[in-house]
């Protein structure tokens, strides 16, 4: 059952005594080929549980595995690989902070298309999720955790999608502004206004956690409106 808290716009219509205005579209597990009706709204925390089987959760996770490490710079918490990764538009993969490993999957690179295959059907039709802007394949270890923050790109990003790749693992709570998500294998959270969302990771104590996380912005012509 997809489950749609919603915020802001929606919230003030009802504080104003106005109709509920909920627009809603049929997605389709590619997987499972099971329908899922999902409600699109101004602001909103949208999760969709279950949606993605293990088995494309798992081929996933083998793009970040196949991977090799890269030796990277770091400042001012800006990570820099080796210049022939940007050149060639390659994936790379390297020791993140806070115990957990990345991996940025760079547009149009297979790593990137495979994953667009498995969930790409489910995005968002909303201003907030035009164009995807970053993604990252992330390994939490053992006591590894992300702090309570929001996003900072504020020129682009405006859409964040946080998708669980297994839950065979102790701690590791995903919270968005106080909402607690289920860490259940195949479940997608999709959230907007990214810069203003307050939301984090509670430290994993068993196991480790592989999630896929996706960044949005505008069209050019709406990042104003």
């Amino acid at each position: 059952m997809t489950m749609v808290i919603n915020l802001g716009t929606y919230a003030q219509s009802k504080m104003d005594g106005a109709e509920e205005q909920t627009e809603s579209e049929v997605v389709v597990d590619k997987y499972s080929g099971e329908e899922f009706e999902i409600e699109r709204n101004s602001d909103f925390i949208t999760i969709i549980p279950h949606i993605i089987t293990p088995a494309g959760c798992d081929h996933i996770i083998e793009q970040f595995l196949n991977l090799p490490f890269t030796e990277c710079e770091y400042a001012n918490s800006e990570v820099t690989p080796p210049d022939e990764i940007t050149e060639r538009n390659l994936s790379y993969k390297y020791e993140a902070d806070h115990n957990k490993d990345h991996a940025t999957i760079a547009e149009d690179s297979k790593e990137y298309n495979a994953v667009l295959e498995v969930m790409g059907h489910l995005i968002p039709d909303h201003p907030d999720f035009r164009r995807i802007t970053y993604m990252q394949i992330v390994h939490y270890k053992e006591d590894s955790f992300f702090p309570f923050h929001r996003d900072v790109a504020e020129d682009t990003d405006f859409g964040t999608c946080i998708m669980q790749l297994n839950d065979d693992y102790k701690g590791g709570q995903l919270n968005v502004q106080g909402n607690l998500i289920a860490k259940d294998i195949g479940t997608i959270t999709f959230f907007n206004n990214s810069t203003k969302m307050w939301h984090g990771v509670e430290p994993i104590y068993e196991g480790q956690r592989f999630v896929l996380l996706i960044w949005f912005g505008r069209d050019e012509h709406e990042r104003t409106e």
